[in-house]
């Protein structure tokens, strides 16, 4: 593989402006709830479509270097491939 694919190891995020647009057409519950992303990326997006809502995150990232990125973001964090993941209830 080329250095630059593998390196965005096909990464297409998610623009912040279509978050912004698909957070208006989402309404939380008023108590704590939960949110998973599977495919968070950086975490930027997760962000977006979360905002001002009680939710506790969980995300899962593929690639190391952007999962070190969104454990700032979602603090609830694994990384490896959504399809084989495990986690505990």
């Amino acid at each position: 593989m080329r250095e630059a694919g593998r390196i965005r190891m096909c990464f297409y995020p998610l623009p912040l402006s279509e978050a912004q647009r698909i957070r208006r057409w989402i309404s939380f519950p008023e108590v704590v709830s939960a949110a998973l992303d599977p495919c968070v990326g950086d975490g930027a997006a997760f962000e977006a479509i979360r905002e001002g809502a009680k939710v506790l995150r969980y995300g899962i990232e593929l690639d190391a270097y952007r999962a070190d990125q969104a454990k700032e973001r979602t603090p609830n964090l694994i990384q490896g491939n959504a399809l084989e993941v495990h986690w505990a209830v």
